[in-house]
């Protein structure tokens, strides 16, 4: 691998936690076109004439109720588009208070980490010697996203944005209408948004997560998509992520898979507290947006 295409590659994934959600935010429209996108955002085709209901409502719950407080994953991030280059790593999620992700080259060991907290993110690039250590709110533009938001986007379960509380105490913040589109056989639309910002889920017909689809701005919505739902004593998960859009002119094209077969939980899970090198170069939050487009 050169020099040039390693510092470019590294300092990509090692913001890549927030990839999603930040391309997601830079693209406001209306609901019709959010819950539009999400039952078109995939394949296969599902009917459904039975009307949103309480146990509709329990079902969704029933399915994606936290019943973890730790989770430990083996993933691999596969990046498509603006280079090709495929992972390995660790994810290590503190329900609702920190996610640390690590990314691992073979023989080299590892090259880049985030940590996200409840306030705070911190991005280390091992190759380039460089971080960003910066206030969520600030990386995020501002958006009321919390880490327990970004959790849930990454492993495949519904949320409502800025909540940070279980589907279990949120459920009724959303309308839930049948759709016949693709996989969606339900539309999950929240009942209000934030300023800027709509939102909604698309749910097959066993009430599992397939798509979120966000739209801010005046931009065109961008769908991050699931795919191999796993079930497993703390509830329904999506063993692959995938996302795909134009970001300033840059084609964005990757996906993440989780291997929840040797996943750790709660007690088994040693969390992990990321310390910068102190020969590091620290970059601004700007510099971290600009990771996204520099390829």
């Amino acid at each position: 691998m050169s020099s040039l295409f390693a510092r470019r590659s590294l300092r990509f994934v090692s913001s890549f936690a927030a990839l999603i959600l930040l391309a997601a935010l830079s693209s406001c429209g209306s609901k019709k076109q959010v819950a539009a996108s999400a039952s078109s955002a995939s394949s296969y085709t599902s009917s459904s004439s039975s009307s949103a209901s309480a146990s509709s409502d329990a079902a969704i719950v029933a399915n994606y109720s936290p019943s973890w407080d730790r989770l430990q994953l083996p993933i691999t991030l596969r990046l498509r588009q603006p280079k090709s280059i495929s992972l390995s790593g660790t994810a290590i999620f503190d329900r609702g208070r920190s996610l640390t992700i690590s990314l691992r080259f073979p023989i080299i060991g590892e090259v880049a980490a985030v940590q996200l907290t409840a306030d705070s993110v911190i991005a280390i690039d091992k190759v380039s010697k460089n971080f960003v250590a910066e206030p969520l709110s600030g990386v995020l533009a501002g958006y009321p996203v919390t880490v327990a938001d970004i959790q849930d986007l990454l492993l495949g379960r519904p949320f409502h944005l800025g909540s940070s509380g279980p589907i279990s105490k949120t459920i009724s913040k959303f309308d839930l209408e049948p759709s016949s589109t693709g996989r969606s056989a339900w539309l999950m639309i929240p009942k209000s948004h934030p300023d800027a910002i709509e939102y909604g889920f698309s749910l097959d017909d066993m009430f599992r997560l397939v798509a979120m689809v966000v739209k801010a701005g005046s931009r065109e919505p961008v769908a991050v998509t699931y795919s191999s739902p796993v079930s497993t004593s703390s509830g329904i998960f999506a063993s692959t992520l995938s996302f795909s859009a134009v970001l300033r002119k840059t084609s964005i094209d990757f996906s993440v898979e989780s291997s929840f077969g040797k996943a750790k939980w709660n007690s088994d899970v040693q969390l992990r507290e990321l310390s910068v090198p102190k020969n590091y170069s620290r970059l601004s939050s700007a510099s971290l947006m600009k990771v996204l487009t520099s390829f």
